[in-house]
């Protein structure tokens, strides 16, 4: 039990009172007296002072403080209104990637719209539902700007996607709020927006290079996430259709994929489903490194580029082409290549690297036919078919 300054009503004596009590005696005059309402002559004034220095320090972009400051003046006076707004606002611009206190800003809010006389009900909930589609808007600009910075990372894109969902959970509740006076066009248009965007991917450029001194095209996609795709395609086409209906002048904007070429390798690319895997990577490195030093290694490799990239895309998208061209082409290319890449370049030992060669290409043969064997197990009745058909 603590004790707290208060002044009796009645007779305006000065007073001890115990906060665990409700009503208690004046000690002056004998009235009974509830304790709250005596304390709050007392701290009355402090409340309107505490208010001014919060509202400052909101307007000045002191967030904290003013946090603050209005946590003290609920301490006194949980029906404040005011206060429930300002801590709201003070909680929603304190956001950051690591801290989101949108959901602190929305319950506080709520309290603000609960907490407001009858009269003025209607205006707090318009200030609370514009309060949050500007937070909103804010918190996905630092979003957008921390994916593109960091966007080499391998979390940057999953936690886009993850941010993105949250946000524009929070648009939809701007906009399922029946409100007078509020226009939900706004929220429409960013999570049409964050959509296309999503939609489209997005391409970078980054390291290693390649031989020619050129970076590395990069691209963050929801190709291989079909759910994901749905998702956010629903998104688009609701919101847009909800805009148009609203606006016949309205034209959502078109959804274009920037162009994405994959450089070199492309069948091991489509096959490993990386740009980055090791076999990619080493088949890239055999290429600068080995092909492009023979004779015929230009004209190889210009051929390649010519067609390989049409054989990528076709088998891309199928699982089980995948893993037969993982079986019986990229694993045993990578083979090839570290024998031909570790044969001696010596003349005198011109016949015992080519007999090594020959024995080793031999094994991976052998590989490349138990993995055959794998995907098309020969029976007796094959062989039939086969011999007599």
């Amino acid at each position: 039990m603590a004790f707290r300054a208060a002044k009796c009503p009645n007779c305006g004596g000065d007073l001890q009172v115990p906060d665990n009590k409700d009503v208690v005696k004046c000690m002056y005059c004998g009235h009974d007296i509830i304790v709250r309402e005596a304390i709050k002559l007392v701290i009355g004034s402090d409340v309107g002072n505490l208010m001014k220095l919060a509202n400052a320090a909101l307007a000045s972009g002191n967030n904290k403080e003013a946090y603050d400051y209005y946590t003290k003046v609920l301490e006194t006076d949980s029906n404040n209104s005011d206060a429930w707004f300002g801590k709201a606002s003070a909680a929603g611009w304190m956001s950051t990637l690591a801290n989101d206190r949108i959901p602190e800003m929305i319950t506080c809010l709520g309290h603000a719209i609960e907490c407001e006389s009858q009269e003025n009900k209607e205006k707090r909930e318009l200030e609370a539902v514009n309060l949050t589609e500007t937070v909103s808007i804010a918190y996905y600009s630092i979003t957008r700007n921390h994916f593109e910075e960091f966007v080499e990372t391998d979390n940057s894109w999953p936690d886009y996607l993850q941010r993105c969902i949250i946000i524009i959970g929070y648009f939809e509740s701007c906009i399922n709020k029946s409100v007078k006076d509020y226009n939900p066009s706004n929220s429409m248009k960013w999570i049409v927006q964050i959509s296309r965007q999503i939609l489209e991917g997005y391409v970078y450029y980054g390291y290693p290079e390649d031989s020619y001194g050129n970076k590395t095209q990069y691209k963050w996609s929801l190709d291989n996430a079909p759910e994901l795709t749905k998702s956010f395609q629903n998104y688009y086409d609701t919101y847009s259709n909800k805009l148009k209906a609203s606006d016949t002048t309205y034209e959502p904007p078109a959804i274009q994929k920037p162009p994405f070429k994959k450089v070199g390798c492309f069948i091991a690319t489509a096959t490993t489903g990386s740009y980055n895997s090791p076999e990619v990577i080493h088949l890239r490195w055999f290429r600068d490194n080995w092909i492009l030093k023979q004779s015929w290694g230009d004209s190889f490799v210009s051929l390649y580029y010519k067609y390989g990239e049409h054989i990528a895309n076709f088998i891309e998208d199928k699982s089980l082409l995948k893993k037969i061209s993982y079986k019986l082409l990229v694993q045993p290319l990578v083979k090839i290549s570290k024998i031909l890449m570790h044969q001696s370049p010596q003349p005198t030992s011109f016949y015992v690297s080519r007999l090594t060669i020959f024995c080793d290409t031999l094994l991976v043969l052998q590989d490349v036919y138990h993995a055959i064997q794998s995907f098309f197990p020969l029976n007796v009745s094959m062989l039939y078919f086969f011999k007599y058909k």
